[in-house]
């Protein structure tokens, strides 16, 4: 058994501990990569892993209607480069495209219709995925915004869109890939905050990976940050997923740069959540 994480943004066409990656490469049996027509999203880092299962994981994702939407890029705490967003300013961006405007495809689409396409999508993979014996976890819209440039952001923006979105495929290999910055995006609008979501999911089986980060606020405006210096109580967090025996992996994802470059920067993010995982452990006795 393996586990793919599934970016599924809008729509418009078990271990014995958690384990801790740097970035998600997932090879089957074969030692060969298994990839998607899409392409890796590898943050600037080469494919490696921490993990002592000695499972390779790997993130995939499909095409993202109109991307991914930032600001330019701001600094952080030490002058770090980092992602920002404002509603204001922002633009979509996949694949080399960029993405703007009040319209990115012609026309509004209704939530309804986005859906429907959710469905079909869903309903076709769920079986080759319970063949194959991969899970896929879901991993929310960044930034969960109720819609941009005319497309609604809500099946992965909200806690009762992903309740709505498992409950159509109802497949045991459909889960979640909970990105625990882009929840913080979120704030109020997500229905629950990101510890009363890894509570939910992981009571129903299905909370699969963790994207370890925080921001620096919710929505409008926000600075992806590093782990320690946002506005969610990182520690409250990685105590929450003990206290549930999360399972699944815990990744450093979207770290800001550091002097030296990238290197330092995932280092650093990667021994944080390690400290706070072995400590929260110890805390709890397990």
């Amino acid at each position: 058994m393996f586990i793919s994480a599934l970016a599924c943004s809008t729509l418009t066409p078990s271990f014995s501990r958690a384990t801790l990656c740097r970035c998600c490469q997932v090879r089957p049996a074969s030692g060969k990569e298994r990839s998607y027509p899409s392409g890796a999203h590898t943050s600037g880092v080469p494919p490696a892993s921490l993990n002592e299962s000695g499972w390779k994981f790997s993130g995939r994702t499909p095409p993202i209607s109109n991307g991914i939407w930032s600001s330019e890029p701001e600094t952080t705490r030490g002058g770090g480069k980092s992602r920002s967003f404002h509603l204001a300013t922002a633009k979509g961006s996949w694949n080399g495209k960029v993405y703007e405007g009040a319209l990115t495809h012609g026309r509004k689409y209704s939530k309804e219709e986005l859906w429907d396409n959710y469905t079909y999508f869903i309903r076709q993979i769920a079986p080759v995925a319970e063949q194959a014996g991969v899970r896929i976890g879901i991993h929310p819209d960044d930034p969960p915004v109720p819609e941009l440039g005319g497309i609604p952001r809500h099946i992965f923006g909200t806690f009762d869109g992903y309740m709505r979105a498992l409950e159509i495929a109802n497949s045991p290999n459909i889960g979640v890939c909970l990105c625990c910055g882009t929840w913080m995006e979120g704030g109020k609008s997500t229905g629950k905050n990101v510890f009363e979501a890894a509570r939910a999911f992981a009571s129903m089986g299905k909370l699969w990976k963790i994207h370890f980060r925080n921001v620096t606020a919710p929505i409008p405006d926000f600075v992806e940050t590093y782990i320690d210096n946002g506005y969610t109580d990182m520690w409250k967090l990685m105590k929450t997923l003990v206290d549930v025996d999360f399972r699944g992996n815990l990744i450093a994802d979207h770290v800001p740069s550091m002097a030296g470059g990238y290197q330092p920067a995932w280092s650093y993010s990667m021994g944080y959540i390690r400290a706070l995982y072995n400590a929260a452990r110890e805390e709890k006795g397990a």
